[in-house]
């Protein structure tokens, strides 16, 4: 659900104690996207904003991750299916319960570029897709870990192409083509429109209007706010930082550490 944009120029500042704070859980922000569509630099704007967030990238966020990823690359054209999947999953399963649910135990914003939706989206295989609701499902349900909010950077393909060639490319990118990507792309689209905590951004907008939207739609979670200090005291400010100014104000309620 967007907030109209002309509707949040009142800042209202909503005070918690300290001992509420503690008890609050963080907020888990994931973005997901074809290639190309620009989540890292959504991430580069944001930590302008939220430089204590805790920032994740499947799968490197682990040293298990950033092994598995290197290996599945050098070896990407030699190994099945199944097998990617089982040490694409172990890396999840560690990236879950010794990054992410630590960080939200500690009351922090945690932003991740990709899930377990990208798996989903992507996979084919039903061997694969049935490693998740094994291995990934139970530890989301037992620790609560389902994103809070999942925001999908959409791109035609066309986009995704050109940016990611002008980026430069690596193997198990290589064998995409339009039609390969735009069939994800509408999977992602289609698990968007199913799901309440879903919400689509035109990525093909300036970064300014893709942030300035990004913060319109978390504008009913509470738990995704902005905190400064200043001089020992908390100050709270309206969403306009990194020399950008967006056209809205918005006042997020400080719980996090």
């Amino acid at each position: 659900t967007r907030v109209p944009q002309d509707t949040s120029h009142t800042v209202i500042t909503l005070l918690l104690r300290n001992d509420i704070m503690m008890k609050q859980r963080g907020f888990f922000l994931v973005l997901e996207s074809i290639d190309g569509a620009g989540k890292s630099t959504v991430v580069s704007e944001l930590k302008k904003l939220y430089p204590d967030a805790i920032y994740l990238a499947e799968p490197y966020s682990t040293d298990l991750g950033k092994h598995i990823h290197e290996f599945c690359k050098a070896h990407w054209n030699e190994l099945d299916d199944v097998t990617k999947g089982l040490l694409y999953t172990a890396q999840r399963r560690e990236h879950l319960l010794h990054v992410v649910l630590p960080a939200l135990e500690q009351g922090k914003l945690v932003v991740s570029e990709r899930s377990y939706i990208s798996t989903l989206v992507y996979q084919d295989d039903e061997s694969v897709v049935s490693l998740h609701y094994d291995y990934i499902d139970p530890i989301l349900e037992e620790y609560d870990l389902y994103p809070d909010l999942v925001v999908l950077l959409d791109i035609p393909a066309e986009v995704s192409l050109e940016r990611t060639k002008q980026r430069g490319t690596d193997v198990i990118e290589d064998s995409q083509t339009v039609q390969y990507l735009e069939e994800i792309r509408a999977k992602y689209r289609a698990v968007v429109r199913e799901e309440n905590s879903y919400a689509i951004i035109d990525a093909t907008q300036p970064i300014e209007k893709v942030i300035e939207e990004l913060f319109s739609i978390s504008a009913n979670h509470q738990h995704f706010k902005i905190r400064q200090k200043q001089k020992g005291t908390e100050q709270y400010r309206p969403l306009s930082a990194g020399g950008g100014d967006y056209s809205f104000l918005i006042m997020m309620v400080a719980i996090f550490a």
